[in-house]
């Protein structure tokens, strides 16, 4: 089977972009926005976090708000955090 890429492993027919606010590669962001949740973690606190830490990897972010609110918005829908 082939995958999409080594971060998301999704099979590659099934791959589809989910991010409207960021045109790089959102697997690889995806993959450094995931390793910044911790145990208990709010939304708040990941949305501070991220938009210090995912502009510093990702400079083609051009609108790291946005990017980072959208992507909150994933994790809390999906109930990864509260």
């Amino acid at each position: 089977m082939e995958y999409h890429c080594e971060y998301c492993q999704c099979p590659k027919g099934e791959w589809k972009k989910c991010l409207k606010t960021y045109d790089g590669n959102e697997c690889v962001l995806h993959q450094s926005f995931i390793s910044l949740i911790e145990d208990g973690m709010t939304a708040e606190e990941l949305t501070k976090l991220a938009l210090v830490e995912l502009p510093k990897e990702f400079a083609d972010l051009l609108s790291p708000i946005e990017t980072v609110k959208e992507m909150v918005e994933i994790v809390v829908s999906c109930e990864v955090i509260g």
